[in-house]
């Protein structure tokens, strides 16, 4: 399971011709087609499934707590989680998840 204290940028995040998402692993230097992201509500987690396979869990709330989100901030990350889990888990394998959570909040709600 991935978690946000982990080395997360050696993640290239791209897109190919036809718009699906391609990572590059920073180990084995090998780009892998990203094909299916989800939101699992049981064990809170976003799981990215490969097209060699391989399936890269990110813990929710192990990034929650690293980034100490705000009640805002929350209501945001959970629209993304149930809307847009892939969006999320670029947010998080770009390491740009806290120059969003720095941005305006989308729903209006503030703490």
């Amino acid at each position: 399971m991935l978690r946000p204290s982990e080395s997360l940028r050696g993640y290239a995040l791209a897109c190919n011709n036809d718009g699906r998402v391609i990572h590059l692993h920073p180990t084995f230097g090998q780009f892998l087609l990203l094909l299916h992201a989800f939101y699992n509500m049981d064990t809170n987690s976003v799981e990215l499934t490969y097209n060699d396979g391989s399936v890269l869990t990110i813990d929710c709330e192990e990034v929650e707590n690293h980034y100490d989100v705000t009640n805002g901030q929350m209501a945001d990350l959970d629209w993304l989680l149930y809307n847009a889990p892939m969006e999320y888990a670029s947010l998080v394998l770009s390491g740009e998840m806290e120059n969003y959570l720095k941005g305006p909040a989308l729903h209006g709600m503030e703490d």
